[in-house]
C-alpha cells in the first residue's frame, strides 16, 4: 500500500512524529490549528487509521515519514 498524501499533510506528519501540537504545528506552518486538525483526518482517512498516533506509526512503517 502506498498512500498518497500532499507535501502540506506530510509536513504535519512529520512535525506530530517530533511531538508538535495541533497548536504548534498551526504556529510552525503559518496555518490555523483548525487547518492542522482538518489536516490529520485526512492523513487518517487516507492511512487507515483509527486515531493519529496510529496514522504516525503507519507512516513511518510505510517510508512517508522518519
Amino acid at each position: 500500500m502506498r498512500a498518497t498524501l500532499t507535501p502540506r499533510q506530510l509536513e504535519v506528519l512529520r512535525l506530530a512524529a517530533e511531538g508538535y501540537t495541533a497548536r504548534k504545528t498551526g504556529t510552525t506552518l503559518f496555518i490555523a490549528e483548525k487547518t492542522v486538525k482538518i489536516h490529520r483526518g485526512l492523513i487518517m482517512r487516507r492511512l487507515g487509521a483509527a486515531n493519529f498516533t496510529a496514522a504516525v506509526a503507519i507512516a513511518i512503517r510505510l517510508g512517508l515519514i522518519d
